[in-house]
């Protein structure tokens, strides 16, 4: 697996957090404790997720 694309269901996990105005120390926590992480065998910086949720902001801002 490339190391810079996550897997379907964390990106699911990262867009409903998103949804939910959840902050990325939260949903990068939730993720990393999630079995998806644990069996893809890879933890995520808050960094990482908190890009993903800035992307959901531009593209829902400017129409991406």
């Amino acid at each position: 697996m490339s190391s810079s694309t996550f897997p379907t269901r964390i990106k699911q996990m990262i867009e409903t957090a998103w949804k939910n105005e959840e902050t990325a120390v939260e949903t990068t926590t939730r993720i990393n404790d999630s079995l998806t992480a644990r069996k893809h065998g890879v933890r995520y910086s808050v960094r990482q997720i908190a890009a993903a949720m800035a992307w959901h902001t531009i593209r829902d801002r400017y129409g991406i």
